[in-house]
């Protein structure tokens, strides 16, 4: 293939990253990864709507939001003073949330993709999509 067909492949020589970018990038998609083992295609499927869905509300760096999605997943939850850094709030939601799988992923799922409607209508086809039996 040459040059000139304008193709883009996303590789990290062509964003600039650096080793530690790289490193860390790594570190993320294998973390992912070993957080769908064990889980069927339709849970993967629900965790990735899941985790996109919170991946575009940290985006926003807003704290009162973060803290409402935040007591939604963990009602118990006490936000004491180390909870007033967005980052921190959306690191610990995002660990709670990969953990496993669960009736509680599933609600949560449900009610945070509402806030994106491509998201909210491929959550509703995975959840309605019956499971292949062997």
């Amino acid at each position: 293939m040459s040059s000139s067909n304008n193709v883009i492949s996303p590789t990290s020589k062509e964003f600039n990253l650096t080793e530690k970018q790289k490193k860390n990038l790594n570190k993320i998609n294998n973390k992912n990864k070993i957080n769908m083992i064990g889980l069927t295609r339709k849970e993967r499927a629900l965790k990735k709507l899941l985790c996109d869905a919170l991946e575009r509300i940290g985006n926003k760096n807003s704290l009162s939001e973060l803290r409402y999605w935040y007591k939604e997943w963990n009602p118990k939850a006490n936000l004491h003073k180390g909870y007033n850094d967005a980052t921190v709030i959306k690191e610990q939601l995002h660990n709670e949330v990969n953990k496993g799988w669960s009736d509680r992923h599933l609600i949560f799922g449900e009610m945070i993709t509402r806030n994106f409607s491509d998201l909210n209508k491929a959550w509703r086809i995975e959840v309605n999509r019956e499971e292949v039996k062997k």
